[in-house]
């Protein structure tokens, strides 16, 4: 996204509740509002066009630069406020008011008060594994202690502590480094010698449950999915997925502590249980999160983050409802409320739009599948390589199915193209296309028996990965 729509779209993020509360939150404000007039502008716009808002809003340029500013400062303004709860201001936020606070009181020299401060703020920094927070309160303790010479309380277990806390925070940055080698070599599908090294790091090689801190489990468990998906282990991948979710959903603080990581861990085995065909049961997990999200009686997560959630929640439905061949309910929960999408990662959006497309295709509607998969084509989602190849084969039975037989070879071209280019082969692809052409070329009166050759494929499962993504077969009616 251009760095000019970055407030278009936190605009386009806004909740019901939430533009009622930055209203409000202006009308307390002192002074000109003028930025108001460019909120009201920008309201369900695709881009941020600055020539179009000078002369609608009659503004020079420095004077819309100006406006731009003060609005996105006031959104996130009001945003911080909303999204904390209505009487206790949140953890991590009042950790870093007590920190500020006693930087004053350092300064004036009021060394006992501050250390008072200090010991109460990172007790709650280390209750919620705020260790970078915690380790600089250390260093505050220390300073405090000497100047107010309390020296009997520089003992052991002081030091014993900073060393325990010095570990916790190293173990979790050793854990850091690799996720983000991790996350690169996903991107790319493809693991690196010196990546294969870290992965046998001691770190990596003890039991989850036996590291220092949540936020350590979690980074594990990133790691150990993103690991055997590059690995295509599908088998180990939700095997990790289910001992995440066991250990979290059972520990004692999560959701207290973090509960972002407790509901993610349930997303996590959600997605698993689909890709790996176990979609009744994806469904079912999928049943027990909206309960906890959607239960007013429970405040889990943050305004901001439950929306965040549901969101991504909006992906996890129709990836599972495609696995379980409820078509025309993926194409209800995709023309429901698609707006979202856009704002989701483009993994996400590659995701919605591939099964959209296969659930039109499914429900007769060759025509409105080709306009998506068309439009997956200009995504270019690296994420998802192993679906790329299985969008052109879906094109070319479009068209097929809609008895444009002209263009079929044509495609069938372009496709082995795309494919030389992209250093990809398939020889099941090679077979589909052999098959597709057969059909587009043959006379009217051979037309069903080409089809029925194609069916002969999928039974002899010489199409196993077109047959499992595509959900093979798809025929003309009446055939």
């Amino acid at each position: 996204m251009r760095k000019q729509d970055h407030l278009v779209q936190l605009i386009g993020t806004l909740s019901a509740a939430e533009k009622r509360n930055f209203k409000q939150f202006s009308n307390t404000q002192p002074g000109d509002k003028r930025y108001m007039a460019l909120y009201e502008a920008l309201q369900n716009q695709p881009h941020y066009d600055a020539t179009a808002l000078m002369k609608k809003l009659n503004l020079n340029s420095k004077e819309l630069r100006n406006d731009k500013y003060y609005l996105s400062q006031n959104l996130l303004k009001s945003l911080r406020n909303f999204e904390q709860p209505a009487v206790n201001i949140p953890v991590n936020r009042l950790v870093e008011i007590s920190r500020n606070e006693i930087t004053i009181l350092l300064g004036r020299g009021l060394h006992g008060y501050a250390l008072e401060m200090a010991e109460k703020a990172h007790t709650l920094a280390m209750d919620y594994e705020m260790f970078d927070m915690a380790a600089n309160l250390m260093a505050v303790k220390y300073i405090c202690l000497l100047n107010t010479e309390q020296f009997d309380k520089l003992n052991d277990a002081f030091f014993d502590e900073r060393e325990r806390l010095a570990n916790i925070t190293a173990e979790y940055r050793a854990l850091h480094r690799i996720g983000f080698m991790i996350s690169q070599a996903e991107r790319k599908r493809n693991m690196t010698a010196a990546l294969e090294k870290r992965i046998k790091e001691t770190v990596m090689q003890q039991k989850p449950e036996k590291l220092q801190s949540l936020v350590a489990q979690e980074a594990w468990f990133d790691i150990m999915i993103n690991y055997y998906s590059i690995k295509k282990k599908s088998a180990e991948v939700l095997e990790v997925a289910r001992l995440q979710w066991r250990i979290f959903d059972k520990h004692a603080s999560i959701r207290k502590v973090a509960p972002f990581i407790w509901v993610k861990s349930y997303t996590y085995l959600i997605q698993m249980e689909a890709e790996v065909g176990k979609a009744q049961k994806a469904y079912e997990v999928m049943h027990q999160l909206e309960k906890i999200l959607f239960d007013s009686s429970k405040t889990v997560l943050s305004p901001g983050t439950t929306r965040w959630v549901k969101e991504h929640l909006h992906f996890l439905h129709i990836l599972t409802l495609f696995k379980l061949r409820r078509y025309n309910e993926v194409i209800k929960e995709a023309e429901s409320d698609a707006a979202p999408v856009l704002n989701r990662p483009v993994y996400e959006q590659f995701i919605v739009l591939f099964y959209y497309s296969l659930a039109l295709l499914h429900a007769k509607e060759p025509a409105k599948a080709i306009i998506k998969l068309n439009e997956l084509l200009q995504l270019n989602a690296v994420e998802r390589e192993d679906l790329q190849p299985y969008i052109r084969p879906a094109i070319i039975l479009c068209q097929l199915l809609l008895g444009n037989f002209q263009v079929v070879p044509y495609l069938i071209k372009s496709s082995k193209a795309w494919m030389k280019r992209e250093k990809k082969t398939f020889a099941e692809l090679d077979l589909f296309f052999s098959i597709a052409y057969s059909i587009a070329k043959a006379p009217a009166f051979q037309k069903t028996q080409r089809w029925a050759s194609l069916q002969k494929a999928i039974d002899a499962n010489k199409l196993p990965g077109l047959s499992k993504e595509l959900h093979l077969p798809i025929m003309p009616q009446g055939l």
